[in-house]
């Protein structure tokens, strides 16, 4: 999968019902080609159907994931750019410490996360790639500083690629 047919799956998951126009015009495609792309993902397996969007609960929540990465000297303006551009990053934070820059991604199943790290482990300036999962909220605040969402657990387990 490129980034073209991620932003195609992350579309069709905010609305598997969008027509082939709107999806065309949202990726900067042809029609015909939105077609071709989106039949090539349902050959592979990529897309296995199409269903109704039911809202979640705290046990149906897509994983959470920080992605820390070290960088060459000469980190371009290019990288952050292919970060932007897959759908499932989130934001991306310059930080100091012992990496460079720190994502907050979010994905359906943990084998996009496997996926993005591979892919983001090739891309030229960057050296290393490490990863922790979120698998439950202690609590979140808003911009005022509200607490608007409480859990019972939190932990995270690093990874690394």
């Amino acid at each position: 999968m490129d980034n073209v047919d991620r932003q195609l799956v992350a579309l069709l998951e905010t609305n598997a019902r969008m027509p082939a126009t709107e999806l065309a015009k949202r990726a900067g495609l042809a029609r015909s080609t939105i077609h071709e792309r989106i039949s090539r993902l349902e050959r592979k397996g990529i897309i296995l159907g199409y269903s109704a969007i039911v809202r979640k609960t705290d046990d149906t929540e897509n994983t959470r994931a920080l992605i820390y990465l070290n960088t060459t000297q000469k980190r371009s303006s290019h990288l952050l750019n292919v970060l932007e551009s897959f759908p499932e990053v989130r934001s991306c934070f310059s930080t100091s410490g012992t990496c460079d820059l720190v994502c907050w991604a979010e994905f359906s199943h943990l084998e996009d996360l496997d996926a993005l790290l591979d892919e983001i482990a090739l891309l030229p300036s960057v050296e290393r790639v490490e990863s922790s999962v979120m698998l439950a909220s202690k609590f979140e605040k808003d911009s005022i500083g509200a607490t608007v969402r409480n859990a019972s657990t939190l932990a995270v387990v690093g990874g690394q690629n």
